[in-house]
């Protein structure tokens, strides 16, 4: 077995010559590092479900908008699951002496439950999939201001083709309980068929949802050049930017986070580092003596906060990944997440270990070996021999 060069059985000796100081600082570098590993994996989780409510509660991952709609049958079902057209209208709904804003959302029945949740999310009835001409789906505050229950009549009234009002009758079959306000206070789910026959319109849009795994710059690709003449297409991040931005500044809390995990881990590493250089001042002068080019010596204490950082980082890297087996289940914040909701958070946070997180802990780690190092190692390479074989 070939020796480990002289320069790294060097610093491993130094390290070890003070073993319970180098303990205390691998034991607090292993808990820095899994702390902020665990903090990133509940940050990707967060920002991942939310994302993923988002987009398969109702949005879709990409939607064409226009008159022409797009060919269904030319789509490359590896790349697209779904492809549902919808329509929108504002208007209002209205029951007995109750009435309120409602946002009038017209599906296909048969399509839909393959593009969105919406389905899953039905309370007291369970029809969206099979909507009838006259049947309607309320978002449960819209339910609760109307004082409607499965079997109750509800007026819509909307905009016609020709700019006048008209008005439709409907009984309510289900409700939606989503736990997104933007859904719950205002949804009125019928058929497209019947929307089409009732406002004289057809389809707004199709919302489509790509497989899980296919790359979105290849869907986007592929529905460009299916686009047909006067028709946009739309992703997710483009029809509501609140919820793209809001998905931003957690990566960025979550680089913030490394940031401060690298401050801490680059004041150990020094401090380590000082300390154990004033016991070692007259050693380092007799190297020089002896003909240790301050080059070398340099090298020496950057190897030895290096081997710190690397065994203190896979050591803490390991502590975060257990504690992600661990939470598996996943972490409850329903007393909290109310305030949360029109963000589409889960109310339980799954931790995601990713390997892009793997990859900027280890970024991170590696900046922080090499700044806490630098100054230690300088310190040391700048060190007359005469002066340091002085030292007491």
């Amino acid at each position: 077995m070939p020796e480990l060069p002289l320069i790294l059985q060097l610093a491993l000796r130094n390290l070890w010559r003070n073993p319970r100081r180098t303990l205390m600082a691998l034991a607090s570098l292993v808990f820095a590092t899994g702390v902020v590993t665990f903090l990133g994996a509940m940050n990707d989780g967060w920002l991942h479900g939310m994302r993923d409510n988002f987009i398969l509660t109702f949005s879709a991952h990409w939607q064409v908008h226009g008159s022409t709609p797009l060919p269904a049958d030319a789509l490359d079902t590896h790349l697209i699951r779904a492809i549902s057209g919808r329509l929108e209208r504002d208007g209002l709904g209205a029951a007995g002496a109750a009435a309120t804003g409602v946002h009038i959302v017209a599906i296909d029945p048969h399509h839909e439950p393959e593009v969105s949740r919406l389905a899953s999310y039905q309370r007291e009835g369970r029809c969206l999939g099979q909507l009838g001409e006259r049947e309607v789906v309320l978002g449960h505050d819209v339910a609760q201001t109307l004082n409607a229950r499965v079997g109750s009549r509800v007026v819509l009234t909307a905009e016609g083709r020709g700019g006048e009002l008209v008005s439709e009758l409907f009984t309510v079959c289900a409700q939606l309980h989503t736990g997104a306000p933007q859904i719950d206070r205002r949804f009125a789910v019928i058929a497209l068929a019947t929307a089409s026959q009732w406002l004289g319109v057809d389809a707004d849009y199709q919302a489509i949802r790509m497989r899980a795994g296919a790359d979105p710059l290849r869907v986007e690709q592929h529905l460009r050049a299916l686009l047909p003449p006067g028709a946009s297409l739309r992703d997710w991040a483009e029809i509501d930017p609140m919820v793209h931005q809001w998905l931003r500044f957690g990566e960025v809390y979550g680089l913030l986070v490394l940031g401060i995990v690298i401050a801490l881990t680059v004041a150990q590493v020094s401090n380590t580092m000082i300390l154990a250089l004033y016991e070692r001042v007259r050693e380092f002068g007799l190297m020089e003596a002896l003909g240790t080019r301050r080059s070398q010596l340099f090298t020496l204490v950057a190897t030895e906060a290096a081997i710190l950082v690397v065994a203190g980082g896979l050591g803490g890297w390991l502590l975060g990944a257990l504690m992600v087996v661990l939470s598996g289940s996943g972490i409850d914040f329903s007393a909290v997440s109310g305030a949360f909701r029109f963000f589409f958070m889960d109310p339980v946070i799954r931790p995601e270990l990713t390997g892009w997180m793997a990859i900027k802990v280890g970024l991170a780690l590696a900046l922080a070996a090499l700044l806490g190092g630098l100054y230690p190692a300088w310190i040391a390479a700048r060190l007359d021999p005469v002066e340091a074989m002085r030292w007491h």
